[in-house]
């Protein structure tokens, strides 16, 4: 049996791409710890929307959510030699981080003296009245993301991300197995990260 070499050409083409695509989370987190800004580039293009995804969620508020990405990735970059593959995806650990830098954020909301932030409110508004706007705009897109979520999801996100329950605190309450608990999670950040991405999304 003859193998026609147009066919060749095409299997060795789409092995090339599976590989260039399908790089394992190790590889990927070696080439940035060798300081590959290639390598980190990729992650970002990968995690970012993500990223991005779960800072809205929690801060409603654009810039804010920027910010996050970007200490996030930042994070990344210094501290990428502490990833364990056997521990979770990629992925996973970069969205911990973004979550952690985002309630890093409420938290100091919290403990700034009304006046304080009352006064740096109207200091960050007043120069730029579209960004007010922008931000309300963002967080109806947000809110608008979050009702699209089928129940569970919605409820998994309100525990985690809005009252700080750990996802084991919130299984329990729930009273469902600590996995499918994960699961939801991960489903509803997902759906969450491709509503958010989607020009116009949550607009009327």
């Amino acid at each position: 049996m003859q193998i026609e070499p147009s066919y060749l050409a095409l299997v060795a083409l789409v092995l090339a791409l599976i590989a260039s695509v399908v790089e394992s989370d190790a590889t990927l987190a070696v080439r940035i710890v060798a300081r590959d800004q290639a390598a980190l580039r990729r992650l970002f293009d990968r995690a970012s929307g993500r990223v991005r995804a779960i800072a809205l969620a929690l801060l409603g508020h654009h810039g804010e959510a920027d910010d996050v990405v970007q200490d996030t990735f930042l994070e990344v970059w210094r501290s990428i030699g502490s990833y364990d593959e056997r521990r979770g995806s990629l992925d996973t650990w970069v969205s911990a981080i973004a979550h952690r830098r985002a309630v890093d954020r409420l938290r100091r909301r919290a403990t700034r003296p009304l006046g304080d932030a009352i006064v740096a409110d109207r200091a960050s508004d007043a120069p730029d009245p579209q960004e007010s706007v922008a931000g309300s705009e963002e967080r109806k897109r947000v809110a608008a993301a979050l009702s699209a979520l089928g129940e569970d999801q919605r409820t998994a996100i309100e525990l985690m991300y809005y009252r700080g329950l750990s996802q084991r605190e919130a299984a329990e309450q729930l009273g469902v197995a600590l996995g499918t608990f994960k699961s939801r999670v991960r489903a509803a950040m997902a759906r969450l990260a491709t509503l958010l991405e989607q020009p116009g999304a949550g607009t009327s």
